[in-house]
Formats: C-alpha cells, sequence, structure tokens
C-alpha cells in the first residue's frame, strides 16, 4: 500500500512539473529540459523518501511514548491491588517468628512483577516526579535503553538500574538510568526537581525504593545538571578518602544546599537521566536513611 501511494505522488509530482512548463511556454534546448527535468524528479524523490522516513519515525516514538505511559500505569495500578492483598496477609502473619534470611517486603508484592519480567529488581517512588515504576536490571546498559518492562523493542525503553549494582544487598552507590522524553514516560519529569517548588518541600526529598527483601527511604543531597560525563558514576570505591571526596564534589555541585551531613559511612542512590538534550545529564543522589 506504501508503494502504490508513493508512486502515484511521484506521478503526480511530475504532471505539476509539466503543466508548470507548459503554462509559462518554457521551450529549453532538449538536453537542457531533460537534465533539468531528470534533477527536479531525483530530488523530489529524495524529499519524498526523506520526508516519509521521518514522519513514520516521529509517528513511531508517539506510539512509543503512549504505550509506554499506558504501560506505566498499568503496572501501577496492579501493585496497588498487589499491595493491598499484602497487607492483609501480614495481619495474618503477623504472629510469626521473623526469619532476617528469609525476609520479603511487606510493602510491595513482586510476585507478579517477576513473572512478567524476571528482570525486576525493585520499585522506585519520586514524590513530585510522577516517577512510580518498577527498576530492572541486565546483563548490561544497553538493553534497557531500547527495550520496554516486556521485553519489546521500544525507542523509550525502561528505567534500570546499572548492571554492576548488587540487590538486595546495595553497593557504596547505587546508580538508575532513564531515557527523558515528553509526558511522563521514564525519567521525563525527572526534571521537576530543578523547580523551586520542589527543592524547597522538604517532603518532596524522601525517596523510596522497594527492594525484593524491604523498604528502602533515601534522602536527596545533591541536584544539578552537567554536560556529559561519567565521574559521577562509581559504584563502589577503593577506599573511604577516596569516597568522601566523591561525596563532597557531588555536594558541591548541588543547585542546593540540602543541609545533609553525607559520608563514607553512607550509601548512596544515583539516578541519571538527559537533560535539554543527549549532550546534558540532571543528576539526582540521596542518601540511604531507612530500612523497613
Amino acid at each position: 500500500m506504501e508503494v502504490v501511494i508513493i508512486r502515484n505522488s511521484f506521478n503526480d509530482l511530475f504532471d505539476y512539473i509539466d503543466d508548470i512548463n507548459k503554462e509559462n511556454e518554457i521551450t529549453p534546448p532538449k538536453k537542457v529540459n531533460k537534465k533539468l527535468s531528470f534533477s527536479i524528479n531525483i530530488l523530489a524523490i529524495l524529499l519524498l523518501v526523506s520526508g516519509g522516513y521521518g514522519i513514520k519515525y516521529i509517528m513511531d516514538q508517539q506510539e512509543d511514548v503512549r504505550d509506554t505511559e499506558l504501560r506505566q500505569e498499568e503496572l501501577l495500578l496492579n501493585s496497588q491491588k498487589q499491595v493491598s492483598e499484602l497487607k492483609r496477609i501480614v495481619l495474618e502473619k503477623e504472629d510469626e517468628e521473623n526469619d532476617e534470611e528469609n525476609k520479603t517486603n511487606t510493602y510491595r508484592d513482586f510476585s507478579l512483577l517477576l513473572k512478567e519480567n524476571s528482570d525486576t529488581i525493585g520499585w522506585l517512588y519520586v514524590p513530585g516526579t510522577e516517577i512510580d515504576m518498577p527498576i530492572v536490571q541486565s546483563g548490561d546498559n544497553d538493553y534497557y535503553l531500547s527495550h520496554n518492562f516486556d521485553k519489546e523493542s521500544s525507542s523509550m525503553g525502561w528505567a534500570f538500574a546499572d548492571y554492576q549494582n548488587t540487590f538486595p544487598e546495595l553497593s557504596s552507590n547505587t546508580i538508575m538510568y532513564g531515557h527523558t522524553y515528553r509526558g511522563t514516560t521514564i525519567f521525563s519529569n525527572l526534571k521537576n526537581v530543578l523547580n523551586p517548588d520542589w527543592l524547597n518541600n522538604s517532603n518532596m526529598h524522601i525517596i523510596t525504593f522497594d527492594t525484593l527483601k524491604e523498604r528502602l527511604t533515601f534522602q536527596v543531597f545533591s541536584v544539578y545538571t552537567i554536560e556529559e560525563t561519567n565521574d559521577y558514576l562509581y559504584i563502589n570505591f577503593e577506599n573511604k578518602d577516596q569516597y568522601q571526596k566523591y561525596l563532597d564534589r557531588e555536594v558541591k555541585r548541588s543547585v542546593k544546599d540540602f543541609e545533609v551531613e553525607i559520608t563514607s559511612n553512607d550509601k548512596i542512590l544515583t539516578l541519571s537521566t538527559c537533560y535539554i538534550d543527549e549532550h546534558h545529564r540532571l543528576v539526582l543522589h540521596a542518601k540511604l536513611i531507612g530500612a523497613l
């Protein structure tokens, strides 16, 4: 169908060019006329083909955005239902002996999520950003740049943890990535953390990350934008002095002094996404303050 439409478009364009030549009584020498006509025809073909690919690319991205938004909403709704059921089960078993080794998260049920995607390692919630979604992890940092939660090809990808991070026992720095595009997909609204209303509201600064084992809370201590660099993407450190220098630098980079004490004894969470274009990054750091 597409081939027929394009072919008809070419024929219509050529007829239009011939009509213009006739109306203006253009009668150049035949050799010149043929060369000119051929050049115009080739240019028209190139414009139509490139334009068609451009339109298709935009339409495909828009479809990916819609699909991703719907999938995020579906996962969130299903998760809320599971949480209600989980609370009932927990109440029934509240008198049972606490087994730390076999401890499971009593705030979020991951059973269905793991059936849908065994790469699921947790659930991230960042107040004021509409980031409220499952986090995955693969064997590299490339796969989920171009695949969604259902492991289908998608330009939106999915939010994922660095492949070098460990769960449920965390590394010194747990790093999570996600695309920024438009709407509410993945990390698109992480940019809200730069708004004065967000920065000045301490209630927004507590991030929740549910692992399969427990609920972790983190307190934001740094937010900034920077040209593309990997210097904040260290996961583990050779010694405490190196880690403290890293933390001090990240605090200095922040657009706001959150007045949060941070030392080399702390474990931190880092969220990273593109900002404005692919050559700049928006970074958020938060320190672990509690586990339930």
